[in-house]
């Protein structure tokens, strides 16, 4: 009967899956942690040193659980790495990128996106924390995990005017992404490209000859366009509009030859 007691008192209710850090304080632990150790992989007890610990400790191992939760460390077994996710933040190809990996970031924490998804396009409720405490967050902790919810989607922008906003497709946005990667992939065609359809926006790329390329704006292929990953089709159409220059000048002057050939010379007086 005691010992029955005693593992009573010993099992404890583990709260739902939290980040214990708001995300600003996140990417700048995560910052803290490239520049003291670089991109990885490294164990946890080195990443936490990396943040700032001397040690593997509780509050240690929470922050680095962190930044795994927002998607800023990418976890293979006990390694740890700088994310994709992290480096679109912290060393971003442009200001829009950036932004939008912040708003994914936000919405990585399972807990974080089942309430944007609950509350997009309302106010949070006051009892927020009340409502958290019925989805598994301990009691103690609920009112803490309210304000670092709030902290986080207000730090992404998704929070204007006390409105909970809209978070990306991000599965959307993987398709949108492996159709332009194989679209760069595919042979070039020996055809002109179409014309642009009415009321449809594309990327126009001019070239010389009068040479143009028509691609369809979506956020992939503008993050293609952005990333440079366009290099492969652009060097190719600059090599045929060159080498369709150098067949221009060979035509016209065998066309110039002929021209003189035929010319009569003038007689001597």
């Amino acid at each position: 009967m005691e010992n029955q007691q005693e593992t009573t008192k010993r099992t404890k209710i583990r709260s739902a899956a939290y980040p214990v850090l708001s995300l600003e304080k996140a990417i700048n632990l995560s910052l803290k942690l490239k520049q003291s150790l670089g991109e990885g992989p490294y164990s946890r007890a080195e990443a936490a040193k990396g943040v700032g610990h001397d040690k593997l400790t509780g509050p240690a191992a929470r922050k680095v659980a962190a930044l795994v939760h927002y998607g800023l460390l990418d976890r293979t077994g006990n390694a740890y790495k700088q994310s994709k996710l992290a480096q679109d933040i912290l060393n971003p190809i442009t200001e829009e990128k950036k932004k939008r990996a912040i708003v994914i970031a936000v919405s990585r924490p399972k807990l974080f996106k089942t309430l944007l998804k609950r509350y997009e396009g309302q106010a949070l409720p006051n009892m927020l924390a009340n409502i958290l405490i019925r989805d598994d967050i301990k009691e103690k902790v609920a009112p803490n995990v309210v304000r670092i919810f709030k902290d986080s989607i207000t730090f992404a922008e998704l929070y204007p005017n006390g409105i909970v906003g809209k978070i990306p497709d991000e599965e959307q946005e993987k398709e949108e992404q492996e159709e332009a990667n194989k679209a760069l992939q595919r042979p070039l065609a020996k055809t002109s490209p179409r014309k642009p359809v009415y009321g449809t926006e594309y990327h126009i790329f001019n070239y010389d000859n009068g040479i143009k390329l028509y691609v369809p704006k979506t956020p992939a292929s503008s993050d293609v366009i952005v990333a440079g990953e366009m290099g492969i089709v652009d060097k190719a159409i600059k090599n045929f509009s060159s080498k369709l220059s150098e067949k221009k000048e060979k035509n016209k002057a065998q066309n110039e030859d002929v021209e003189e050939d035929a010319t009569p010379q003038q007689e001597n007086s």
